[in-house]
């Protein structure tokens, strides 16, 4: 497909910054740099630390989900999981939380893939059913993780989980989904309008560095998910003024085509892929999309902006 497009002239903005739009898991050895990587719990298990990976690639930063419960990628460095949280006092908690960045920024990690701010009973990653229960909670987590200088990143918008079935087929928008995918297709219902902007909301009341964006269809805001739909973008920008950093879910549970990276690089700043290849397929297209104006040279580099003052901070929102 990509050889068969016709020569469009070179955009002033290079291919290594481009690079710096995304971020790939580290289980590929490559000659370039990206702007982030997610590491696993297998390569902890291997390594011990991110610390050779940030020697290697020093511009690259890097991200983990350490969440606590059933997501945690470092052993013994987990913060207490959410059920464990309900029955400790603000302060234990806290404290507990600021061991936990203690041991993840002595392994080299720069970012945590959390906290979870969804509105949901299932203590295995929320943090309560009432909106109550979760800000006050991950507002702790989150200042707790800034406090030694790991970022935080909110996850999922629009934090909408009610009505949903997992996908298995998007065959009208022509894109593929993953076997056994964590993405869902979520309706909301009529007089629920409320509390759908109640949830998304949420994400506005949690200091943190960056929101992530989900994979979930959201039925009633356009067939595609989440973060590949420009009607989250203008959700986010316009309804809810929030202007910092937009980094999507990962793309690979439904697919990370150039076609994907492309629509998702229109409703956030930071997209998730699973490999450089696929970071390399897609550039020759997102070049296309300057010269045909599906971007503009401007729109991207306030991406890389936003991209490079996250990188910068040490902490706070």
């Amino acid at each position: 497909m990509l050889a068969t497009l016709p020569h469009v002239a070179q955009a002033g903005i290079s291919d290594e910054e481009l690079r710096r739009l995304f971020i790939v898991t580290g289980q590929e050895a490559t000659p370039y740099q990206y702007g982030g990587v997610v590491l696993f719990k297998s390569y902890f298990e291997a390594n011990g630390t991110a610390c050779g990976f940030k020697q290697r690639y020093p511009d690259t930063t890097v991200f983990v989900d350490q969440e606590g419960g059933k997501v945690v990628r470092i052993a013994g460095a987990a913060p207490p999981s959410p059920e464990a949280s309900r029955g400790m006092t603000d302060q234990h908690f806290y404290d507990q939380v600021v061991q936990s960045a203690k041991k993840l920024k002595a392994a080299c990690v720069d970012v945590n893939l959390a906290p979870v701010v969804e509105i949901a009973d299932d203590l295995s990653r929320s943090y309560g059913a009432k909106l109550d229960q979760v800000v006050p909670k991950a507002k702790r987590f989150s200042l707790a993780m800034q406090s030694v200088g790991v970022r935080t990143v909110l996850k999922h918008f629009p934090g909408w989980n009610e009505h949903c079935k997992s996908l298995t087929e998007l065959n009208s928008i022509k894109l593929k989904v993953r076997p056994n995918s964590e993405a869902a297709r979520c309706s909301v219902r009529p007089g629920e309008r409320q509390e759908f902007m109640n949830r998304a909301a949420v994400f506005t009341k949690v200091p943190a560095n960056a929101w992530m964006v989900g994979n979930n269809i959201i039925a009633e805001l356009g067939p595609y998910p989440s973060n590949m739909n420009p009607v989250i973008h203008d959700l986010i920008r316009n309804e809810l003024g929030y202007k910092g950093l937009l980094i999507s879910d990962a793309l690979w549970e439904v697919e990370a085509s150039p076609k994907a990276v492309l629509m998702s690089l229109k409703v956030v700043d930071w997209v998730m892929v699973g490999y450089p290849r696929q970071v390399e397929a897609a550039l020759p297209l997102i070049r296309r999309g300057v010269a045909t104006g599906l971007f503009t040279e401007e729109e991207l580099r306030a991406k890389l902006n936003r991209i490079a003052a996250f990188q910068r901070a040490g902490g706070g929102l």
